[in-house]
């Protein structure tokens, strides 16, 4: 051992963090002080967007070659209450909740079309497929909030197939006839 060289590093798992970095799509949702929730070792625990760097990172937003070598923006989450569990310097899963609604109308994203004239869905209106106008909120990987166009209980067809506006529809439940749970021109 000479002087002043490294013999040993403390590390305390009372103040622990996670460093996160966000893709283009996202880091404009992610704001400081909004909660996450951290995976590792089986573990779940809860955190805080505590700082954003405003300084972007290239190539390390992702795992395929486009988003590898697009720029990122570093994020950390800090554990509000970490345990004798934790493993200092491993990977972890973090999901922030960026936004959140409760008691609202949702569809299936692969429900919510986007055409020209803005955002729709097709509908069942009295046994007619309609394309029906709709607005929307905020979105996750699996469904979109619907704020205007749509109430709840409605009939929506994620996919109307072959069939075009104002054609008879014939909604078909889960289960009966040929097993698609789809529509049927009459």
């Amino acid at each position: 051992v000479s002087q002043g060289m490294q013999l040993f590093t403390l590390q305390s798992i009372d103040n622990v963090n996670v460093e996160v970095t966000l893709s283009k799509n996202v880091y404009e949702k992610v704001k400081e002080g909004q909660k996450a929730e951290i995976t590792f070792a089986g573990q779940v625990y809860q955190g805080t967007v505590s700082r954003i760097s405003r300084i972007a990172t290239d190539g390390a937003a992702g795992t395929n070659q486009a988003a590898t070598a697009a720029a990122g923006i570093r994020a950390t989450v800090h554990l509000d209450s970490p345990d004798d569990n934790i493993f200092l310097g491993v990977d972890a899963k973090v999901k922030i909740l960026a936004a959140e609604a409760k008691d609202v109308v949702i569809l299936p994203t692969e429900a919510v079309n986007i055409g020209k004239d803005g955002t729709f869905c097709w509908v069942c209106e009295d046994g007619v497929l309609a394309k029906r106008s709709i607005s929307t909120g905020i979105a996750s990987d699996s469904c979109i909030e619907i704020t205007e166009g749509l109430a709840a209980g409605e009939q929506v067809i994620p996919d109307p197939g072959s069939h075009e506006e104002g054609d008879s529809i014939r909604i078909k439940e889960a289960g009966s006839g040929s097993g698609d749970g789809g529509t049927d021109k009459e």
